[in-house]
């Protein structure tokens, strides 16, 4: 697997699990987590946001959730106001080198109310702050809740290497989606293929792709005017797990996760 895989390997806390209300611990002036990060339900969310790169279309940014698993799907969060939600939309990475001289966006409503976010378990619809804007598509929306019970909150990027996944009933088969060679060879060009390497760990399942060549020769003389198109392939690639997926993300070799579902 590519070094960088190795390079964003999450580690875990080595909290122990525990469902008993237990009372803040400083230690080295922060708190002790009172919940299991290696058992955490993560997840991540895409978020629309200003168009700062001019290209008519709003930016997409990401946004992680980690969930306790020990409150068994329920629990009651505290949420950021109106003006820390779109503080932390002006304030993102891409925004930053924005023309002084482009109008400023006129906000004309503020709901907080509810939004579909892609996450790596598919969509799913979480609290929002919803913003309106003149001659906006429609609202720009940011999660509520409050960014500490994210994880990296807009600071994930989407994968470019693999487009989606599915996980088996047993949770211990995954098949991804990512690119495929050629539909076809140039003459005299050496054949190769694409197989699916997998790493796991306790948190992270990553996976990539190694090419194989074949050792075969695409027949036919060499010609200076053969060339390769420019349209993405992508084919299926089923991998094994060594442990039902769980909650672990599942990313590709730069460490971007990958939507999973059923």
């Amino acid at each position: 697997m590519p070094a960088t895989i190795l390079e964003i390997w999450p580690r875990t806390s080595g909290v122990g699990s525990s469902a008993s209300v237990k009372p803040y611990v400083l230690q080295n002036g922060e708190t002790d987590p009172i919940y299991s990060y290696a058992n955490a339900i993560r997840e991540s969310v895409w978020v629309e946001a200003p168009d700062a790169d001019g290209d008519g279309n709003k930016d997409l940014v990401t946004a992680d959730i980690i969930r306790p698993r020990e409150l068994d799907g329920k629990a009651t969060v505290p949420v950021i106001d109106a003006a820390a939600a779109w503080e932390a939309i002006r304030t993102l990475p891409n925004t930053a080198q924005v023309d002084p001289a482009l109008a400023p966006l006129k906000i004309t409503k503020v709901e907080l109310g509810t939004a579909e976010f892609d996450t790596d378990r598919g969509t799913q619809k979480l609290p929002a702050w919803n913003f309106t804007v003149v001659d906006g598509t429609g609202p720009i929306s940011w999660p509520a809740m409050r960014p500490d019970l994210f994880w990296k909150l807009g600071a994930v990027p989407r994968s470019q290497g693999a487009f989606g996944a599915t996980v088996s009933a047993d949770g211990r088969n995954l098949t991804a989606t990512m690119p495929a060679p050629p539909a076809e060879f140039c003459p005299g060009d050496r054949i190769y293929r694409y197989e699916p390497v997998v790493r796991e760990g306790d948190t992270v399942v990553a996976i990539g792709l190694k090419t194989v060549d074949t050792g075969q020769v695409q027949p036919g003389q060499r010609a200076a005017t053969c060339g390769y198109d420019l349209v993405l392939r992508t084919a299926p690639y089923p991998v094994s797990l060594s442990q039902p997926l769980g909650a672990r993300v599942v990313v590709d070799t730069e460490g971007a996760p990958f939507a999973v579902t059923r």
